[in-house]
C-alpha cells in the first residue's frame, strides 16, 4: 500500500513540477532552461518512480528541449502545425526509455494517438490563454505517461 502511495504522490508532484516549469519557462519573467529542466527531470523521475530506473532515461534530460520549441521562425504567431509538431515532439521524447525497456510499445502508441491531436487541438484553439495552456501542455506530458501502463508485457 506504501508503495501505490508514494507513487500517488511522486507522480502528482511531477506532474505539478512539469506544468509549473512549462509554463514559468514560457513567461515573460522566466528564463527557458527552467522549462527544459524541470519538464525533463519531471519526466525522467515519473518514468523511474513508475517503471524503475534505466540509464538510458538520463536521455530524456537531453532530448527534451525539442518539446520546448513551437518550430517557427521568432517574431510570427504558431498556426496548428507548429503545434501538430509540438505534439509528435511530446510523443517522442520518451522513446529512449521505451527502446531500453522495450516493453512498453503499445502504452507508448496509445500515448501518441491521445498527445500529438490533444496538443494540436489544444494549441490551436486555446493557445491564446497562455496562462492555461502552457501549464495544460507541462502537465499533461507528465500525466499521460501513466498510459505506459496499458499492455505492459
Amino acid at each position: 500500500m506504501w508503495d501505490t502511495i508514494k507513487k500517488i504522490i511522486g507522480g502528482s508532484a511531477f506532474i505539478a513540477l512539469a506544468a509549473w516549469a512549462y509554463r514559468f519557462g514560457g513567461s515573460a519573467n522566466g528564463q527557458r532552461w527552467v522549462r527544459e529542466v524541470g519538464v525533463g527531470i519531471a519526466e525522467f523521475g515519473f518514468l523511474t518512480l513508475f517503471f524503475g530506473f534505466h540509464w538510458i532515461g538520463l536521455l530524456i534530460l537531453g532530448t527534451v528541449w525539442v518539446e520546448t520549441t513551437y518550430f517557427k521562425i521568432k517574431g510570427t504567431d504558431a498556426q496548428w502545425v507548429n503545434w501538430l509538431l509540438v505534439g509528435i515532439s511530446f510523443a517522442l521524447v520518451p522513446l529512449p526509455w521505451i527502446i531500453a525497456d522495450g516493453h512498453h510499445w503499445i502504452g507508448f502508441a496509445i500515448r501518441a494517438l491521445f498527445i500529438i491531436p490533444f496538443t494540436t487541438i489544444l494549441c490551436t484553439f486555446f493557445g491564446g490563454n497562455v496562462q492555461w495552456s502552457e501549464g495544460l501542455r507541462g502537465g499533461m506530458q507528465i500525466c499521460s505517461l501513466l498510459l505506459l501502463l496499458l499492455f505492459p508485457r
